[in-house]
């Protein structure tokens, strides 16, 4: 019997709890595709290591080649559900705190749940990026320990 094991993914850093302060998208001109969309982490993200958990300075994701046709944005809040544009999720991004509860990654895929504080309303999160090429994190070179 031929088989094939996918070995589980096992990043170095960790998104839970961090707040994104800010997000850039860079369209190309191909019709919506191979743009870029950076997302900012004020306070940082987290590096996992065996033994100890460290947290970065400020942060940044660089996820590039986003296919936009193919990306979305839902906002969830009781029992409805309202697809929202990059636009506004980075608008809202600059007047509430958007906080990263989980990140998921598959093929050619990221998806992150988070949680939104709007207006003193809670709302779910759900952002799903297609794109073709690499994600890139970057932080500062000196972590803070916690």
């Amino acid at each position: 019997m031929a088989q094939f094991i996918k070995e589980n993914i096992n990043l170095p850093v960790s998104l839970h709890d961090s707040v994104i302060t800010s997000m850039q998208q860079n369209s190309s001109a191909s019709y919506k595709m191979d743009g870029d969309i950076i997302l900012k982490f004020t306070d940082g993200f987290y590096i996992v290591n065996k033994k100890e958990l460290e947290k970065t300075g400020e942060a940044y994701i660089l996820l590039s080649g986003v296919d936009f046709d193919f990306s979305h944005i839902y906002y969830c809040k009781e029992n409805k559900r309202e697809k929202i544009t990059f636009n506004q999720l980075e608008e809202d991004i600059e007047n509430y705190t958007i906080c990263v509860i989980n990140e998921m990654y598959g093929y050619n895929q990221t998806k992150f749940s988070c949680s939104m504080n709007k207006k003193n309303e809670l709302y779910e999160v759900e952002i799903g990026i297609y794109h073709f090429n690499e994600t890139r994190y970057e932080w500062a070179c000196k972590p803070i320990y916690i």
